[in-house]
């Protein structure tokens, strides 16, 4: 099943989430930014199970804490991130407690042209937590992508994918 949505102006097949987790089939994790309320959680935990997905390699972004906890409660295998607009290099690291909680760690934005995101990273991983960074409508140029990697961070979402494969040509190793 199937709906036609737009996107920037496009119009486009949007396949429901049982069908995206069936395609993504055993290969790698499976990245959800959620545009839902905490109270499709039900829905949601039915097309994993429909899908035969492992749950654990379920990513979960949600835009607040409380939203977070409801849906680790319903599916506690999944990674959940809170997510936010505001850019890594201005998140002041002594907020995160506050921000994340007992969730797995916060998705941010990080401009390709920003400093260095190290003391956030370090301080979520102190913790325990990990971070993902995103840019909208665009990615990263390879330098930019390549101080993500010099600052550890967990999860990197780019269009320029084809970035990385530049990076491992120089010799650098992405985690």
């Amino acid at each position: 099943m199937y709906t036609l949505g737009h996107w920037q102006g496009w119009q486009t097949r949007i396949v429901s989430l049982e069908e995206a987790l069936q395609a993504n089939g055993p290969r790698g994790t499976f990245l959800c930014d959620m545009r839902v309320e905490a109270g499709a959680i039900g829905a949601i935990q039915r097309a994993v199970a429909r899908a035969e997905f492992d749950p654990a390699r379920l990513q979960i972004s949600v835009y607040n804490r409380t939203e977070g906890e409801v849906f680790k409660r319903g599916i506690p295998e999944a990674a959940v991130f809170v997510k936010t607009y505001e850019m890594g290099p201005e998140i002041a690291p002594s907020t995160i407690e506050q921000r994340v909680g007992d969730l797995d760690g916060l998705m941010v934005q990080v401009p390709d042209k920003s400093p260095s995101i190290r003391p956030l990273v370090d301080r979520l991983h102190e913790m325990g937590k990990r971070i993902v960074t995103f840019v909208h409508f665009g990615g990263f140029e390879p330098s930019g992508l390549q101080r993500l990697v010099d600052d550890r961070v967990d999860f990197i979402l780019t269009m320029n994918h084809q970035y990385a494969d530049e990076i491992r040509r120089c010799g650098r190793i992405l985690p």
